[in-house]
Parts: C-alpha cells; structure tokens; sequence
C-alpha cells in the first residue's frame, strides 16, 4: 500500500501517467492484484480536486480473501485513510 502518485483508470483514475502505465505493469509481471475500485483516496488541498493515488496491492492469491473501503472522514489529512479488512470464513467452510 503507498501514496504511489500514479494515475491510471484501472484504479479509479480519470487518465493515464507514465508512472500510472510503470506501476500497471509491475502489477501484471508480479501476479498481483490492485484493491482499489476506483473510489478517490486524495483531496489535493489547493484545488479541492479528487483523485485515487493511494494504491493497495497485493499477491493475487488473496483477492477472495480481503475487502477495501475509504474512510469519508479525512481526520485532518489531505489523503483518505484506506480500511482493509479480511472478510470472515462462511458457515458453509
């Protein structure tokens, strides 16, 4: 997880970067899998100006496992605390 400063739709955001573009492909060399779906994680203080730059990675084989959500309280920062939970076994396991 990390302020990644990167900008890409397939986290949420409205264009694509160069370090967008970098990151998008180490994710896909390292079977990983990106958290975010695309909710903003950063309000730029000067401009009021939303954005998704906070990124959640993680080893494929957890995707099932974890679930991701932004706080709606900014608790004095200009980046959204990112909560993520790891969802309880069913009944059915």
């Amino acid at each position: 997880m990390g302020d990644f400063n990167a900008h890409n739709p397939l986290w949420g955001s409205d264009k694509l970067t160069d370090k967008g573009k970098k990151l998008e492909d180490f994710v896909n060399q390292n079977d990983l899998c990106i958290l975010n779906y695309g909710s903003s994680t950063y309000l730029h203080p000067g401009n009021g100006s939303y954005s998704s730059i906070d990124i959640s990675l993680i080893d494929a084989s957890l995707t099932c496992d974890l679930t991701w959500n932004v706080h709606d309280d900014l608790c004095g920062s200009d980046h959204f605390s990112i909560i993520i939970e790891k969802i309880p076994p069913s009944n059915n396991e």
